[in-house]
C-alpha cells in the first residue's frame, strides 16, 4: 500500500473569519467530491467526508430526522454526526402516516444536507440545493477485503491484500509483498463471506495456494498436480473450491482507448476437495477447442456457473473471443457435474459502442486489424465474473465487447438477471462511461461492491450500490474515507473486493 504524503503550507486569509449566511442561492446540487448527493448507504457503515474543489470554506446545515446540526471547515466529515445518527436510529420518530411503527433494527435515518461554499468566485458564499444521504436499515458486512496493486502493467513487486473495517476507516494488512521479495499474491476469496475460511495464491518460488480454515493455514501446490489455480469459487459447504486453470498473458494496443489486453491461452476447470485433498477434473474440461473460466457456485451448492468460449488464436483474434455463461448441476456428495445449459444475458441498457483498434504483443509484433464492434447484439458479447446473490434471486456478471478480462475495457458494464424469470434487471443507474468490472454481494443480498475506473479512467476504485427486494439499484457511492483527498493521494488500484463478516 502506498499513500502519497504532501506537506502543504498555506496562508489562509480566512483564518479566524466568521461567515454570515451565503448571499447567493443556487437551485443546483453542490459539486461535492466525492459525490454523495442523494445516495443510499448502510446504516452501519462509517459516514463519508467530502469537499468542493476550489473553496476556502464550507458550511453544512444538516437535518437528521428533525435534529439540526451544523458542520464547518474546508472539508465536511459526516462521521462526526455518528452520535446523532445512532440516537435517531435507536429512538426513531413516530411515523407521520398511520403505519405499523418500525423497530429500531428496521428504522432508517435520512440526513438532509444544505451546503454553502465560499471561494474566490463566490466570495460572499453560495448556498446550494439540499441533498440527502439515506441510511438504510439493510446493513452491510463489517469487512471488505481487497488487493492493492500499482496501476501499471509490471509493478507487481509491491502489493498486498488488505481488510477494511467498514464501520470505521481502519485498514489492516493481511498479506503483503515488498520489493525485496519475489512473487505476488492474488486470487483471495472467502467462503461466501465467512472471513474464517479463505484462500489466496502466493506466486513465485516456494509459493502455492494457501487455505485458511478457522485460523489454521495449509499450502497446496496445485502446479505439482499439473494445474494452475485461478479465479477460485468456494462451495457453500466449505468442502470444495472450483478453480480455472489458465495460462495468462498480456498485450498492448498501439492506438486505442484501451491500453492493454489481458488474455488467457486455454482454460480448464477443476474442483478441489479439501476433505480428500484431491482434484476432480471433469472430462468436458479436457476439450482444448473450448476454454472455461470464472467458476461460481449457487448458494444452495447444487449449480456451478462458469464461462465458456470457443478457442481462438490469441491475441490476433481477440475481437472474436466471446465467453458465454454456462450452468451445470453439481452433486455435493460426489462433486460430479450434470449437463450444461446456456444462461442468456439479455441487455437492458446499451452504451455507445466503439470499434477496437489493432493490438500489439509484448514483442511489439504488428497484429492484423480487429473488426467492428458487436455492442448491443444480445448473445454476442463476452461474459465474465458470474456472481449469484446469496438469496439465490439474482445473478450479476460483467459484459464487454470481447475478451477475458474486462478491467481494461472501457465499454465493460455490469448486467444482472432475475434467476426466477430469466429477465434482465436494469442497472443503468450503476453503470458509467468507463470500466465496471469485478463485483461481489453482501451476505444479505442487499448490497453490491464493484470496481470501476469512472473517477479518472486510470485507477480502479470501489463503489457500492443498494439492491432492494425488487432488484432496483441505487446510485453508486465511493468507498468512504476519513478525508476526501484519500482516493486522490492513494497511488494504488483496488482489486477484487470481497465483502466478509
Amino acid at each position: 500500500m502506498r499513500i502519497a504524503s504532501f506537506f502543504l503550507i498555506a496562508l489562509l486569509a480566512s483564518c479566524g473569519r466568521t461567515y454570515p449566511p451565503a448571499s447567493e442561492q443556487s437551485l443546483s446540487l453542490p459539486p461535492i467530491a466525492p459525490d454523495y448527493c442523494d445516495v443510499v448507504m448502510p446504516r452501519n457503515m462509517a459516514l463519508p467526508s467530502f469537499t468542493v474543489e476550489g473553496t476556502t470554506h464550507l458550511r453544512a446545515e444538516i437535518d437528521c430526522e428533525g435534529e439540526q446540526v451544523t458542520l464547518e471547515g474546508e472539508e465536511i466529515a459526516l462521521e462526526e454526526l455518528r452520535g446523532v445518527v445512532d440516537r435517531n436510529l435507536r429512538h426513531p420518530k413516530a411515523p407521520k402516516t398511520p403505519k405499523v411503527p418500525k423497530t429500531p433494527a428496521e428504522s432508517a435515518a435520512t440526513l438532509t444536507v444544505t451546503l454553502s461554499a465560499w471561494s474566490p468566485s463566490h466570495p460572499d458564499g453560495i448556498r446550494y440545493a439540499p441533498f440527502t444521504v439515506t441510511l438504510s436499515p439493510d446493513t452491510i458486512d463489517r469487512f471488505l477485503t481487497y488487493r492493492l496493486i500499482p496501476p501499471g502493467y509490471e509493478g507487481w513487486h509491491s502489493m498486498g491484500i488488505y481488510r477494511r473495517d467498514l464501520t470505521s476507516f481502519e485498514e489492516t494488512p493481511l498479506v503483503t509483498i515488498s520489493n525485496s521479495q519475489d512473487g505476488c499474491v492474488n486470487c483471495h476469496t472467502s467462503c461466501w463471506g465467512d472471513a474464517r475460511r479463505y484462500l489466496y495464491h502466493r506466486r513465485g518460488e516456494g509459493g502455492g495456494t494457501v487455505f485458511s480454515v478457522d485460523g489454521v493455514e495449509r499450502m497446496v501446490n496445485l502446479k505439482a498436480l499439473g494445474l494452475q489455480g485461478s479465479y477460485p469459487a468456494w462451495h457453500p459447504s466449505g468442502r470444495y473450491v472450483a478453480f480455472a486453470s489458465t495460462d495468462t498473458h498480456q498485450g498492448f494496443y498501439h492506438s486505442s482507448r484501451d491500453k492493454i489486453e489481458v488474455y488467457d491461452l486455454g482454460g480448464k476447470m477443476f474442483v478441489y476437495d479439501l476433505e480428500r485433498g484431491e482434484e476432480i477434473l471433469d472430462t468436458r474440461f479436457r476439450d482444448s477447442t473450448l476454454w472455461h473460466t470464472f467458476p461460481a457456485f449457487s448458494p444452495d451448492g447444487r449449480t456451478l456457473y462458469y464461462c465458456r468460449a470457443r478457442a481462438v488464436i490469441m491475441p490476433h483474434q481477440a475481437d472474436s473471443l466471446h465467453y458465454e455463461l454456462i450452468a451445470a448441476d453439481f452433486d455435493p456428495q460426489t462433486a460430479q457435474l450434470g449437463e450444461e445449459r446456456i444462461i442468456p444475458i439479455p441487455q437492458s441498457e446499451e452504451k455507445q459502442s466503439q470499434s477496437l483498434p489493432p493490438a500489439e504483443s509484448h514483442q511489439s509484433q504488428s497484429l492484423p486489424p480487429i473488426g467492428g464492434s458487436r455492442r448491443g447484439v444480445v448473445g454476442d458479447r463476452s461474459i465474465s465474473f458470474p456472481r449469484v446473490s446469496p438469496d439465490g434471486r439474482y445473478l450479476m456478471v460483467t459484459v464487454a465487447d470481447c475478451g477475458t478480462f474486462p478491467i481494461w475495457h472501457k465499454e465493460a458494464d455490469l448486467a444482472m438477471i432475475d434467476l426466477a424469470t430469466g429477465t434482465a434487471v436494469d442497472l443503468s443507474a450503476v453503470n458509467s462511461d468507463d470500466v465496471e468490472s469485478f463485483h461481489s454481494w453482501s451476505r444479505n443480498s442487499r448490497w453490491v461492491v464493484f470496481s470501476s475506473r469512472r473517477s479518472d479512467g486510470r485507477y480502479t476504485r470501489l463503489f457500492f450500490s443498494h439492491i432492494d427486494a425488487e432488484g432496483n439499484a441505487s446510485k453508486p457511492f465511493l468507498l468512504p474515507q476519513s478525508s476526501p483527498s484519500h482516493n486522490i493521494m492513494r497511488l494504488d488500484s483496488y482489486n477484487v473486493p470481497i465483502l466478509e463478516e
